[in-house]
């Protein structure tokens, strides 16, 4: 039975998530809106852009393209352009949906007896000055006869190349810097403008792993934290669990 109050939240929680292999996640809310409760109090409109409902959108969606990045096995960063004379550069919801039908189509030819081996992707939209659209992001599961080296070097995919346009494609050497790499795309000023249009932050496939929560509760916390965006109510340290130890940096509290 849903409970009706003003101030359904739970404070000062911690939690602590494994990514990968390598590491561990510790982050800190000031407060927590916990499930099952129904909120009294009027909201404003679902596309409406203020400063803390964005700052509070943007902290949740680079948590979760971190998380997808670090917990699943990549084959190449990627940066997928829009050639206007094949697909309308100005029009992401559009070009996105093409693109979801175009691998469809690519797993159903190449992967119909081994869902493992579907193509997989996790997106971050980038929005040129004149307004076009470009996407930067992490994809796996391509078949390597699909991929060759075009006149200026870059390795790329022959099917999008023939789809939408031009695409350069790197090996992955470190997954941990990439991680935060991608999410120097995700700012601010990007993130008003794809809610103002109504647009997703990052794009990626269903069935994605996640991390793995080792932890949720009341903590002291011991050491200095990353700050993931400074002006909201989340605070976050990540740990090498190769060198780090959470029990140097946080001791579990019973309440």
């Amino acid at each position: 039975m849903a409970l009706f109050t003003d101030s359904p939240y739970e404070h000062d929680i911690y939690s602590v998530k494994q990514y990968g292999e390598h590491t561990v996640r510790i982050t800190y809310s000031s407060s927590v809106r916990e499930s099952g409760w129904e909120d009294s109090r009027d909201h404003r409109d679902k596309c409406s852009v203020n400063d803390a409902k964005l700052s509070d959108n943007l902290t949740r969606a680079r948590g979760r393209v971190r998380e997808y990045v670090l917990c699943n096995p990549w084959d190449y960063w990627c940066t997928f352009t829009i050639d206007p004379q094949k697909h309308d550069r100005y029009d992401l919801d559009s070009f996105m949906k093409s693109f979801a039908k175009f691998l469809n189509h690519y797993n159903e030819r190449n992967c119909r007896d081994c869902p493992e081996c579907r193509v997989k992707y996790v997106l971050v939209p980038e929005q040129h000055n004149d307004g076009a659209w470009h996407v930067h992001g992490f994809i796996r599961g391509i078949l390597p006869g699909d991929l060759y080296t075009n006149s200026h070097g870059y390795l790329t995919w022959r099917q999008y190349e023939q789809k939408f346009g031009f695409i350069s494609m790197d090996r992955i050497k470190d997954i941990d810097r990439c991680s935060s790499y991608i999410l120097k795309y995700m700012t601010k000023d990007s993130s008003r403008n794809v809610t103002a249009l109504n647009r997703h932050l990052y794009y990626a496939s269903k069935g994605l792993d996640r991390a793995v929560e080792l932890y949720r509760g009341h903590a002291d916390y011991k050491g200095d934290w990353d700050w993931e965006h400074p002006e909201g109510y989340v605070k976050v340290k990540s740990l090498d669990v190769r060198k780090d130890n959470i029990s140097d940096y946080m001791e579990v509290v019973e309440r």
